[in-house]
């Protein structure tokens, strides 16, 4: 459930990568290697059979995708690992006349116009002439990328960059014809990932639509609901203490004897609301004091939730030092305000 992301020799910097920061003396080893593993789960494992049954779709038409999810599920962190992994293959290394560049990613510009889209994308690739501004430039240059070096697919990250708060109907249908051309005329696989309300963007865009042929993946955060989804975050978690505990730290006293295995995976999970970065936060934070022999214990986790504003966002409950009956009450008052908050949209609709 666990893959190590050592560095893949990449020829481009990859959007949200930790990799250009691990430099920093003051943080532990045990924290720089937890932050390289990417902890696999089933919606992962999902995500990145699409992207490689989507990639696979390359040099014929209609070869896209769709993956949403809210702030923190890891859409980033998931194309990030299909990139790494692609880069890996023997087929992708550079040879002394070519440096092979098969999956580009880069982020739709907040007021997006096709300029600032084929500017984004070279400068990623640090493919852009510095001071080169003129538009005809820019195309040309992103021409002789998709042709000399390979391209096969685009991950257009941040889609929802396109509705109409952020860009005025004009602009969205020339920067969607822009997409649609270039994805058809070079015979494209692409991906478009962002917030959930991405879909909305293709409002009025059949013709997008049609093209999305490989499917739409929503990822979400945890939870509890059924057996699959219960043995999914117990697979999550347990994936993490091993690998704190191959640091030499021990996990073992997190729930055993005082609490049961059951509890605790609630008690996380009311405490990130089965959030994938929360998650990753709270057990970075807990385990950046300590050293191998060290024990990672219910009261570290339970302060670390306490002073990171991040996690509590300043409410005074603390789901990981509660007692067992006001948590249960905790979450039976959540189970009745999302029930009320689901009937309230039913009835405007």
């Amino acid at each position: 459930m666990t893959k190590s992301n050592t560095p893949a020799n990449l020829p481009f910097t990859l959007l949200g990568d930790f990799e250009s920061r691990m430099s920093n003396q003051n943080r532990s080893d045990i924290v720089t290697d937890y932050y390289r593993t990417t902890f696999n789960h089933r919606q992962f494992s999902a995500g990145l059979d699409l992207l490689t049954q989507t990639h696979s779709m390359s040099g014929l038409d209609n070869a896209g995708l769709i993956i949403t999810g809210t702030s923190g599920v890891g859409k980033t962190r998931l194309v990030n690992t299909y990139i790494k992994n692609t880069y890996k293959q023997a087929c992708y290394q550079p040879t002394d006349v070519l440096t092979p560049l098969p999956v580009l990613m880069f982020k739709v510009p907040g007021r997006p116009t096709i300029p600032r889209m084929i500017e984004s994308l070279l400068i990623n690739c640090e493919h852009l002439v510095p001071n080169a501004r003129r538009s005809s430039s820019s195309e040309k240059r992103l021409h002789q990328l998709i042709t000399q070096q390979g391209v096969e697919m685009i991950v257009f990250d941040e889609f929802q960059h396109l509705l109409p708060q952020n860009a005025s109907r004009l602009v969205a249908n020339a920067t969607m014809n822009f997409i649609k051309t270039l994805v058809s005329d070079y015979k494209l696989a692409f991906c478009l990932t962002g917030l959930p309300e991405l879909s909305q963007t293709l409002n009025g865009f059949d013709e997008m639509r049609e093209r999305l042929t490989c499917g739409e993946l929503s990822l979400n955060a945890f939870n509890l609901d059924t057996v699959d989804e219960l043995k999914d975050f117990n697979s999550f978690i347990n994936a993490i203490l091993k690998k704190i505990e191959s640091s030499g730290i021990n996990c073992t006293s997190l729930y055993k004897p005082h609490m049961d295995r059951e509890h605790l995976l609630l008690r996380l999970l009311v405490a990130t609301q089965g959030n994938a970065r929360r998650i990753s936060t709270l057990f970075s934070r807990a385990i950046k004091p300590l050293k191998t022999g060290d024990a990672l214990t219910n009261k570290a986790l339970a302060q670390t939730y306490e002073e990171n504003a991040y996690l509590n966002k300043g409410s005074l409950f603390n789901p990981l030092s509660a007692e067992k009956k006001t948590l249960e009450e905790k979450i039976a008052e959540a189970k009745i305000t999302q029930q009320s908050k689901q009937e309230t949209q039913r009835g405007k609709k």
